[in-house]
């Protein structure tokens, strides 16, 4: 099957009530090209206008193509075709030349590709002619043709009588156009234009063109994948690690998006993700992790994950306790008589984190009058919703003077430890991150009493502390 194994796990099957635990999606896919025997014709246009660069580029990327082919075959070096499947090498320009019968030797192909020099005009009829030609006579249960060019048909009349009878026997078309009209590549190309139809403005995008073309012709096990997790309300999304493949996208705290433009593609491939959650609330009992998983792709498979569940035990007495490990000990010897001894150890920077830090200035403090202050840290994430980071209340004294005065509260500081790092990469202190501070602050003093307050005013708090 071109997608299989889909799982879903916890690293501990038990937490605290406001502990972490990590969770890891996966699945298996591999190209359809590894179990359907195929032969494919790789046609290159060959004509004047492609000199210079634009011929290198195109044949380093048909080259790629190969090895790309030969891989999801089964090879993993790309030399050979395995399984059946075969490809052949056919170019054109005035006229079309078969560079290479159908083979299994990638060597053979990427020669006869090297070798092709830009001069004449182009000529996509006898192209499409000597590939129905060739094609006709395989008996593959699947045949393909992809077709590369960057020009107008300048000869041979119109191609589409030649296409209509390559369609009618059943041989797919891709088009790869580089700065050319698209209309005419999508009359040739089977339907629908987005899988068999690629497109470069310029050079550097040939390469891209050409990879897109790859994952189709050698039918990728997943292709456009989405994978949507949203999270029990029991448990927050604190952190996500890079995925295997593609990227993750936070929707809140308790929902990602996973999405990946190709799995599979050049052989048997594990796309996996991992994240770290936690609990949230002081509810004990069995739960789901997740409240749903969703997975969607271009080929319209579907994946049944696994519902992991986690026990969640609140302890009384104080909370959660957390121990830090030991660090391995490395044993050495002195012999007798050494007073002396020298050895290396190798460490990692555990614990990851930083410190903001910050000068609080407050204008206009009237004298005689305590004041109340909270500093609330909050985090970005990459949609923008703030996450809290951290809380901080102060009361400072009333200052003495005369008038009212700007009163400073002086290194505010917070720690911020990686592992609540938004963007996903725990282990690493190289990530901007952005963060919000915002200052609350309000008088405690005040001579107001209502009408029938009996008992006198409080007395004034002591002058004595001076705060830095």
């Amino acid at each position: 099957m071109p997608i299989s194994n889909p799982q879903k796990t916890v690293l501990s099957s038990e937490m605290s009530c406001d502990g972490l635990n990590t969770v890891t999606v996966s699945f298996d896919a591999a190209p359809e090209l590894d179990s359907t025997p195929s032969d494919i014709l790789l046609i290159m246009d060959r004509s004047g206008s492609l000199a210079g660069v634009k011929m290198t580029q195109s044949k380093r990327s048909a080259q790629w193509l190969v090895q790309t082919v030969a891989r999801a075959s089964g090879d993993p070096a790309g030399k050979k075709i395995l399984h059946g499947s075969h490809m052949a090498v056919m170019s054109f320009a005035d006229e079309a030349t078969t560079d290479t019968p159908l083979t299994d030797d990638a060597a053979v192909l990427n020669t006869a590709i090297d070798a092709l020099s830009a001069e004449g005009r182009t000529n996509h009829t006898a192209a499409f002619h000597r590939a129905f030609t060739l094609l006709r006579q395989s008996a593959a249960p699947r045949r393909v043709i992809v077709m590369f060019t960057d020009g107008e048909t300048t000869m041979g009349g119109d191609p589409m009588t030649w296409v209509d009878s390559i369609q009618a026997d059943g041989i797919e078309i891709y088009c790869i156009g580089l700065t050319v009209n698209e209309a005419p590549l999508q009359a040739w190309a089977s339907d629908p234009d987005s899988q068999y139809v690629a497109m470069a403005e310029d050079t550097p995008q040939l390469q891209a063109a050409f990879s897109r073309i790859a994952a189709e012709v050698v039918k990728a096990g997943a292709l456009d994948v989405e994978i949507q997790e949203v999270l029990n309300p029991a448990f927050e999304i604190q952190s996500v690690s890079p995925p295997s493949h593609g990227s993750v996208v936070l929707v809140d705290s308790q929902t990602l998006q996973w999405t990946a433009d190709a799995v599979g593609a050049a052989g048997p491939e594990t796309a996996s993700l991992s994240f770290v959650i936690r609990h949230i609330n002081q509810v004990e009992g069995v739960k789901s992790v997740n409240q749903s998983i969703s997975y969607s792709d271009r080929q319209k498979d579907t994946l049944v994950f696994p519902d992991p569940k986690v026990t969640v035990v609140c302890k009384g007495g104080g909370g959660p306790v957390i121990v830090e490990s030991c660090p391995p000990a490395v044993s050495f010897q002195l012999e007798g008589c050494q007073d002396a001894a020298v050895t290396t150890i190798d460490t990692a920077i555990g614990g990851l984190g930083r410190i903001v830090q910050a000068d609080i200035l407050i204008q206009n403090v009237c004298p005689g009058k305590r004041i109340a202050v909270a500093a609330v840290l909050s985090e970005a994430d990459a949609q923008g919703t703030e996450q809290a980071r951290g809380l901080k209340t102060f009361l400072i004294p009333p200052q003495t003077g005369n008038t009212c005065q700007d009163v400073q509260l002086k290194c505010v500081s917070f720690v911020v430890p990686e592992a609540l790092d938004t963007t996903g990469n725990t282990a690493s202190l190289c990530n901007a991150r952005s963060f919000s501070l915002r200052v609350l602050a309000n008088y405690v003093d005040t001579d107001f009493a209502c009408c029938d307050a009996q008992t006198a005013p409080p007395e004034s708090p002591s002058n004595s502390e001076i705060f830095p």
